[in-house]
């Protein structure tokens, strides 16, 4: 079943209601300040963490990094994400390695597929580093290495 949600301003009782009910392939979360990190473990514990291969959290700030990568691992069919979360960093977010974990994971299921997928996480994270030389980051972002490596 595909089904296309737009949710503003869900507190986590109704995104719970929404994947118990459905499988979900898509959905979108945006401008949210009502959920809480628990929303992973609800999405998680429900029919939608094995249906989701697309999803959008745009502006919702109790997903941090951990909180995505963990979403990612548990949705097996999960390809296509679009996380932002503005002025979030390293520092805020306490684990700036999850996102590179979080885009190896994604880049290595969209090989697996036919598909043209999709995948962009908070762009401030790359102006962060420096990161080990097999590293998407490193590899996109050689010009953020500080010192700038030889």
């Amino acid at each position: 079943m595909q089904s296309r949600r737009r949710t503003r301003s869900l507190d986590d009782a109704c995104i719970a209601a929404i994947c118990e009910n459905l499988a979900l392939e898509t959905l979108i979360i945006e401008y949210n300040s009502l959920l809480t990190p628990r929303v992973v473990d609800i999405i998680l514990g429900s029919k939608t963490a094995q249906s989701l291969s697309d999803a959008t959290f745009y502006s919702v700030g109790s997903l941090t990094s951990a909180n995505m990568l963990r979403l990612a691992r548990g949705c097996p069919q999960l390809v296509d994400l679009c996380w932002y979360l503005g002025g979030l960093t390293p520092l805020t977010d306490n684990n700036g390695q999850n996102v590179d974990e979080l885009e190896e994971l994604l880049e290595a299921r969209a090989k697996q597929t036919k598909k043209t997928t999709y995948y962009e996480v908070d762009d401030v994270f790359a102006l962060f580093g420096p990161w080990e030389a097999a590293s998407y980051h490193y590899k996109n972002f050689p010009q953020s290495q500080h010192p700038p490596s030889l």
